[in-house]
């Protein structure tokens, strides 16, 4: 914003009215809860393993309810800003196409998750940051991505929470 003397309404794109907000974001984290569990059984399929089985997201559970908010919103302005706000708009500007722009940034999201996560962790959110990424080309409101990215997070990570406890307890087990 500084550097190009832009306002910061540059990195939003749309600005929704609160209720088509609350309604992309609710039709996004559905779409988004639905994308994770087809990109879970097709990476299970393939035995690539995928988030649920890395280590990271055991240690991401492992928190407290408010770091896991914070961490989930954390994410999400950061990523979301940077980029879906900053990375696909410039670049649509730049080449004139904005799938290509698109295409980018799934790749730069992935490369950068990389560093941090395991290499079928990163594949499976890698497919996730393609499907924010759809969810952009269609309504181009980073606002609305950013909560949508910190509710999949926040409740992805309070269920993965749970289904460890659960694991550890035995609870939810059948006894025959």
């Amino acid at each position: 914003v500084g550097v190009e003397r832009a306002g910061f309404g540059s990195l939003t794109g749309t600005r929704l009215p609160p209720g088509t907000l609350a309604g992309v974001m609710l039709g996004g984290v559905l779409v988004t809860f639905t994308a994770s569990a087809v990109i879970q059984r097709l990476t299970s399929a393939l035995g690539i393993g995928g988030v649920a089985e890395g280590e990271t997201i055991a240690e991401l559970s492992d928190r407290s309810t408010g770091e896991i908010v914070l961490t989930a919103v954390t994410a999400g302005v950061t990523e979301e800003l940077l980029f879906r706000g900053f990375l696909i708009e410039r670049l649509a500007a730049v080449t004139g196409s904005l799938p290509f722009a698109g295409a980018v940034s799934v790749v730069l999201f992935g490369a950068v998750h990389y560093a941090g996560w395991d290499l079928e962790e990163t594949v499976e959110i890698t497919a996730q940051g393609a499907v924010l990424v759809g969810i952009y080309l269609v309504v181009p409101s980073v606002v609305a991505l950013i909560g949508i990215h910190a509710l999949h997070d926040t409740l992805g990570l309070l269920v993965a929470r749970r289904t460890m406890v659960d694991e550890q307890t035995g609870a939810g087990a059948v006894e025959g």
